[in-house]
C-alpha cells in the first residue's frame, strides 16, 4: 500500500485562522427602524478583524481570503452548516473501486459573472492550477491531475486513495476560476480581476477599509436576498462589537469572552456558538525521560481536570476534548464507541507508584508554552499536577524557537494546537502516524499497528461504519499509550442583529451570505 500522508496544520500556541489586525474604518450609522437594522433589508455589513491578502483561489493563504473567495466563486463541493458535504458545481460524483479516481458530473448552464458559461475545461484547469501552486499544497496533497472526459464529466485522479479528498475540495483554494480570464489577465493578476460563478460579485476593495459586493443576478442557486454586501475591516473585536451594537455593522465573528458576554446581554443581538475546528493539547515527547513511560503519561493525563482548565485559562470559552476529533467530523465514531482517559486522581497516584514515583516524589516535568492563553493552560495544569505530587516548571518560549526545539526533539512536554481544515478524520488522526514525525506528529509516538489502522481507515471510502470502527480502535490505542493530553476545543461564534437569519459554521470562511436574509 502506498504511503498515505495527511498534511496537518499544527498551530503552536495560537489559532491562526482567526488572528491578525487591520486598519480601523469609522463610518456613520445609516440605519433606520429598530436599532442595528438597516433601512433597506437588502443590505448587510459584516465586520472582519483582518482583510484578505489574496483573492485568487489558488494563491489564497488565509481564512479571510477564503471567506471572500467562497462567496465570489464556487467549489465543486461545499460543506453544509451541519458538516455534510453537498453538491455545488458538481451535481454528483462517483468514486472508483480502488479509490484513485473521482468522476464529477458538472452542473450545466452555470455562468461566470462576465456572462460566459462554465465548462469542464474551466474545472480541470482550476484544479490543475491548484495542484501546481505551493499556496494550495495543503489542500491538494492527494491530487495528481484533473482530466476532462467530455462536456459534462471531469475526472480527478489521486496519488493514493484518500477518503478526505472530497472534503479538501470544499476549501477556497479549490474553487473554480475562468480559464479564459486567467489567460487573458495573466496568472498572477487574476487576484485583481476575479470572475467566479459565486453568489456575489466584487465591486471594490479599498485596502485597509472595506470590500463591497453586489448579488449575482444569474447565480445558479438563486439570486441572494442580500443584494449589497460589505466586509468592513475593523481593527479590534471590541470596536467591532460597538459597531454591531450601534448598527454600523450587522454581523461579527469570533468575539472574545468578555465581548461575547456583552453581546449576549444586548436584546437586539443574537449569538450562535459551536466548537471550532481547533483543538488544544499538551503533547509529550515519548522518547524523553520520564515521559517515555506510558504509565507516567497516563497518570499526568488522568490528573487534568479539563473543565477547570477551560474556566481558568480561557474563561470558559471552550468545550472539553477527549479525542482529537470534534463531533461532526467525518469518520468520528459515536461517543459510546470511544475509549478515553478518565479524570481520576487516585488512579493517577496508583500509576505513578507503579512507575516508581510514589506520591509523585522525584517526578519533575518541564512544560513549554508561549506568552498567551497557553501560558495560562500551563499554570492551571501545573497546579493540578501538584495534587498527585508532581513538580512542574512552566517555561515560556518564543513561538518559532519553540517550534524548532519541539521538532528537534529537545523538549519534554509542550502545548500544541491543531486545526482540522477538512473536517475529516484523516486530517488529524495522522498526528500520531510515525511517518509524520516531527511535522504533524509532535509526540514522536511510533506504533506500527496505529500506522496500519491509519492507512486502513483512509481506504474505507465506501464503508463509513467500518471506518468509524477502525478509528475507534485508534482512539483505544491512544488512550492506552497516552502520548498527549487532549484538553479543549475553543468555541467559534458569530454575533448578529436578531432580525438576521444566519446559519452558523465551525469555520468563518464557510459562511455563505447568499443564504442569509433579513426576516
Amino acid at each position: 500500500m502506498k504511503r498515505i500522508i495527511t498534511l496537518v496544520v499544527s498551530v503552536l500556541l495560537i489559532a491562526t485562522l482567526f488572528t491578525g489586525c487591520a486598519n480601523n474604518n469609522s463610518s456613520s450609522n445609516n440605519n433606520g427602524g429598530t436599532p442595528g437594522q438597516p433601512a433597506r433589508k437588502e443590505a448587510l455589513v459584516v465586520a472582519l478583524l483582518n482583510e484578505p491578502t489574496q483573492l485568487d483561489p489558488q494563491y489564497s493563504a488565509d481564512s479571510y481570503g477564503s471567506l471572500v473567495i467562497l462567496n465570489t466563486h464556487d467549489p465543486l463541493v461545499r460543506r453544509a452548516s451541519n458538516g455534510d458535504l453537498v453538491p455545488s458545481l458538481a451535481e454528483s460524483w462517483v468514486i472508483s473501486d480502488d479509490g484513485i479516481v473521482i468522476t464529477f458530473k458538472i452542473r450545466q448552464g452555470v455562468k461566470f459573472q462576465d456572462g460566459s458559461v462554465l465548462t469542464t475545461e474551466d474545472v480541470a484547469f482550476s484544479l490543475n492550477r491548484a495542484i501546481s501552486k505551493s499556496q494550495s499544497a495543503l489542500f491538494t496533497a492527494p491530487f495528481k491531475e484533473a482530466k476532462v472526459v467530455d462536456a459534462t464529466y471531469v475526472e480527478l485522479h489521486l496519488l493514493y486513495a484518500d477518503i478526505a479528498a472530497l472534503a479538501l475540495l470544499t476549501n477556497g483554494n479549490n474553487c473554480i476560476v475562468s480559464k479564459a480570464i486567467v489567460e487573458k489577465v495573466g496568472d498572477e493578476n487574476y487576484t485583481n480581476n476575479i470572475c467566479g460563478t459565486g453568489p456575489y460579485k466584487l465591486l471594490d476593495w479599498t485596502k485597509g477599509s472595506k470590500l463591497t459586493f453586489s448579488a449575482n443576478p444569474d447565480y445558479w442557486d438563486g439570486t441572494p436576498q442580500i443584494k449589497d454586501l460589505e466586509f468592513r475591516i475593523l481593527k479590534e473585536a471590541t470596536t467591532a462589537l460597538v459597531a454591531l451594537q450601534t448598527g454600523d455593522v450587522h454581523q461579527v465573528f469570533n468575539l472574545g469572552t468578555f465581548d461575547l458576554k456583552t453581546a449576549k446581554d444586548d436584546p437586539n443581538l443574537a449569538i450562535q456558538e459551536v466548537s471550532s475546528t481547533t483543538i488544544w493539547s499538551i503533547s509529550f515527547n515519548v522518547n524523553m525521560e520520564p515521559v517515555n513511560d506510558a504509565r507516567v503519561r497516563k497518570a499526568l493525563a488522568m490528573a487534568v481536570n479539563k473543565e477547570n482548565v477551560i474556566m481558568g485559562a480561557v474563561d470558559g470559552a471552550g468545550m472539553r476534548a477527549d479525542v482529537i476529533l470534534h463531533e461532526g467530523t467525518a469518520g468520528r465514531p459515536d461517543n459510546s464507541a470511544i475509549t478515553t482517559i478518565p479524570y481520576d486522581i487516585e488512579g493517577a497516584k496508583a500509576l505513578l507508584s507503579e512507575a516508581g514515583y510514589p506520591g509523585g516524589a522525584g517526578l519533575n516535568i518541564k512544560l513549554y508554552v508561549r506568552e498567551d492563553q497557553t501560558k495560562k493552560v500551563g499554570e492551571v495544569v501545573m497546579d493540578q499536577w501538584k495534587a498527585i505530587g508532581v513538580t512542574t516548571e512552566v517555561i515560556v518560549m518564543e513561538r518559532s524557537a519553540l517550534l524548532a526545539d519541539i521538532e528537534a526533539g529537545k523538549l519534554m512536554a509542550y502545548t500544541v494546537g491543531n486545526v482540522n481544515l477538512t473536517l475529516d478524520a484523516s486530517f488529524l488522526m495522522g498526528t500520531l502516524d510515525s511517518r509524520q514525525i516531527p511535522t504533524s506528529n509532535k509526540t514522536f509516538y511510533s506504533n506500527p499497528d496505529y500506522d496500519a489502522l491509519y492507512d486502513k481507515q483512509a481506504m474505507l471510502f465506501k464503508d463509513p461504519e467500518g471506518r468509524k470502527a477502525v478509528v475507534a480502535e485508534m482512539f483505544a490505542m491512544e488512550a492506552k499509550d497516552a502520548p498527549r493530553v487532549l484538553i479543549y476545543y475553543p468555541t467559534a461564534n458569530t454575533a448578529y442583529h436578531k432580525d438576521l437569519y444566519v446559519e452558523c459554521f465551525q469555520t468563518m470562511e464557510n459562511y455563505n451570505f447568499g443564504k442569509q436574509y433579513w426576516k
